[in-house]
């Protein structure tokens, strides 16, 4: 017998809550990709409030289209109108997250990774109906200009004020006196580059299997003035030039299509007081502890992104996904030689591993 499905009033709601509105918020991350390029948010941050007239002047854009944009603003909430001058004003909170690039709620490379993946849906279909998996080169290039600023204000807020010296003092020790880093599906380099930053006698070198983002993260070094930082397209079970203090692999591990062969590849390059530091999704062990916005992100970015770069690169691996649980990765780990794991740290997202030997 077939199901039968019969709307209710009750289903308005459902409509409204779960549907609609993450419709809706879809439509405005174009906007807000527009008003990042366009320095539209910076232009109003450093403004009490602005006229239509001086912000078009200023970012010399159409007014008529930007009315449009500033009338979308509005609505959403992001911008205010001040009917009696005429003026919108970016209150602080907004301006937080759309036009200062160093706070650590800066959202717009989220919204970047939105466009990305929406050009991306004939590929994904592809993907379904064939089990051909979209490869990590074949995404949309506005995605890794997304991921890394979207990362980068957590690990500018983490990644050297608290995860790595809750590696411990000797750690800090190592690095303050010239140890090793390896970071591991390095990118276009923003988690490298501070760490260079921060230990300056330190080496770091950079691995990744991107050549586009090894150029980025090469000229990001070179524009920053940091000497100590290198990075190097390679595999990530290709690990040169160790043995290294510290290796790290920053959201990205539940990436690899082969997670035992690189988790080998670390326990080899590690000296032998060496720590391998992994920052992975928040997630439980089962899908129904797997729920809420942040569940929902991953899953949504994993789905289009994660697992396809796994399963492009093996597709009878184990194909992780962001949402892989602590239950999914200690096995890997122990199989490759380690039986050290402890989390370190915890934010509403991320959850930070030391793995030893």
């Amino acid at each position: 017998m077939s199901r039968r499905i019969e709307y209710e009033d009750s289903a308005k709601a459902y409509f409204q809550d779960r549907l609609l509105e993450p419709a809706v918020a879809a439509l405005m991350s174009p906007l807000i990709v527009l008003g990042d390029r366009l320095g539209l948010y910076r232009l109003l941050a450093a403004e009490e409030a602005m006229s239509l007239e001086e912000l078009a002047s200023a970012s010399a854009t159409h007014p008529r289209f930007l009315s449009e944009w500033l009338a979308a603003g509005c609505a959403a909430g992001h911008l205010t109108y001040i009917p009696e001058t005429g003026r919108y004003r970016l209150e602080d909170h907004p301006a937080l997250g759309l036009a200062l690039d160093d706070s650590p709620i800066f959202i717009p490379g989220a919204h970047q990774i939105v466009v990305a993946l929406s050009r991306s849906i004939d590929r994904l279909e592809h993907a379904f109906r064939t089990g051909h998996a979209v490869g990590w080169h074949e995404q949309d290039p506005l995605l890794f200009e997304g991921l890394d600023r979207f990362i980068r204000p957590g690990y500018g807020n983490n990644l050297v004020p608290k995860w790595i010296p809750a590696l411990g003092p000797r750690m800090m020790q190592c690095l303050t006196a010239g140890g090793r880093i390896a970071d591991i599906g390095c990118g276009r380099g923003a988690a490298a580059l501070q760490m260079a930053a921060a230990f300056p006698a330190a080496r770091v070198t950079g691995f990744d299997n991107h050549p586009e983002s090894i150029a980025d993260a090469n000229a990001a070094a070179e524009a920053a003035g940091i000497g100590n930082a290198t990075f190097i397209m390679a595999e990530a079970a290709e690990l040169h030039d160790g043995p290294f203090d510290l290796v790290t692999c920053l959201d990205c591990f539940h990436d690899m299509g082969d997670p035992v062969a690189v988790a080998r590849a670390v326990r080899d390059a590690l000296s032998d007081n060496g720590s391998w530091l992994l920052v992975e999704p928040a997630a439980g062990d089962r899908l129904d502890q797997n729920v809420g916005i942040a569940a929902q992100m991953f899953y949504a970015v994993s789905t289009a992104v994660c697992v396809q770069a796994a399963a492009a690169t093996h597709p009878d691996g184990p194909v992780l996904g962001a949402q892989a649980g602590l239950s999914r990765l200690v096995p890997i780990f122990a199989e490759a030689g380690f039986s050290h794991v402890e989390t370190i740290a915890r934010t509403p997202f991320k959850m930070i591993l030391e793995v030893r030997p």
